[in-house]
């Protein structure tokens, strides 16, 4: 019984704790004062004069068309305001500027080792920055006082897109034909000195499983830092189709012998098997195939009784291809 009391004690005094500031008269009446008091504070501190540094945009304009900007050239510069809170809080809360416009064109020369470029004296544009302060901010101040920005000659050239797709198809099910991406060409311009070595460019990765039909998508193109590119997507057709497996027996031929011999393959055909859409089943024929030996591989054959079959011609619409025998046995006669 005493812990029984002892926990229903607890209990109540635990109700009490936390239903005690709601019924405290005397609390509630001092957490309003408070409230009120910090308000007043609040709008008193906001009536006073302060310093502070506040973001500007800048933004560079007609600029040459051989010439392209550095892709971390700057695009804020600080500017150092004094004025009362109420406008400083308006200011930082979204009061939006218009970047200056500078025109590269009539930027001062600049060397900076191998890099060329331009610079501007800030001190000149404080009118303009000037005038979309409000009456009651002063400017103090601008940083840096000097800005300065590197420009490259620019090269353009048109290079291909490459898919990046990572293709998962249904059971009995593949890719039909060729993927037609379009547009297939894109022009990028960029520094001369990075564009030389790019040589496509690639779409974002996408996943698709399950594939069952053809797939008509768009792609966006992955971006290239410091390189522009004409177009950000480009449309993605991938047929999809039922496949079925097939096979023929395909002749062996014979390469690189001398008039004076004749190489006998033993057997003289291999079988090869493959997988083809249903709708070229019937297309496909033996001798759209093409196997060989070749006789300059008889001097250097690890194996001396057996000679490597290799293919060299198959329809590009066809997948999976497998053969059989990879070796075969060969004869060398003289030709009478």
């Amino acid at each position: 019984m005493t812990i029984l009391r002892d926990t229903m004690r607890s209990i109540n005094n635990f109700s009490r704790i936390r239903q005690a500031p709601w019924k405290n008269k005397n609390l509630l009446v001092f957490l309003v004062f408070l409230a009120i008091s910090s308000g007043f504070w609040f709008l008193n501190a906001l009536r006073k004069s302060y310093v502070t540094t506040i973001s500007y945009p800048v933004k560079f304009i007609k600029f040459p068309d051989d010439k392209m900007l550095d892709a971390d050239v700057l695009k804020y510069i600080d500017i150092k305001v004094r004025g009362v809170g109420f406008t400083l809080v308006r200011y930082r809360l979204g009061k939006k500027f218009i970047p200056i416009d500078i025109e590269a064109s009539k930027l001062r020369s600049s060397l900076n080792g191998s890099k060329k470029g331009g610079y501007l004296v800030t001190a000149n544009h404080l009118t303009r920055i000037s005038a979309q302060l409000s009456s009651d901010l002063e400017l103090l101040e601008v940083s840096p006082d000097t800005i300065f920005i590197n420009w490259f000659a620019k090269s353009t050239k048109q290079i291909p897109v490459k898919l990046i797709a990572d293709l998962q198809y249904q059971k009995q099910f593949q890719q039909g034909g060729a993927i037609v991406i379009q547009p297939n060409l894109v022009e990028v311009s960029g520094p001369e000195n990075l564009m030389d070595s790019i040589q496509f460019v690639s779409t974002v990765s996408q996943r698709f499983e399950n594939l069952a039909d053809t797939l008509n998508k768009t792609f966006t193109i992955e971006p290239i830092n410091g390189v522009d590119i004409s177009i950000k997507k480009v449309s993605v057709s991938i047929p999809v189709e039922a496949f079925t497996e097939s096979s023929f027996d395909v002749p062996i031929l014979t390469r690189n012998v001398p008039d004076s011999l004749i190489l006998k393959t033993f057997p003289s055909e291999i079988k090869v098997k493959f997988r083809v859409g249903l709708s070229r089943y019937d297309s496909i024929k033996p001798y759209h195939f093409q196997a060989y030996v070749d006789g300059a591989d008889v001097a250097i054959a690890e194996n001396q009784n057996k000679l490597k079959v290799k293919i060299d011609l198959t329809p590009d619409f066809i997948y999976s291809i497998e053969y059989s025998p990879v070796f075969v046995d060969y004869i060398l006669e003289r030709n009478r």
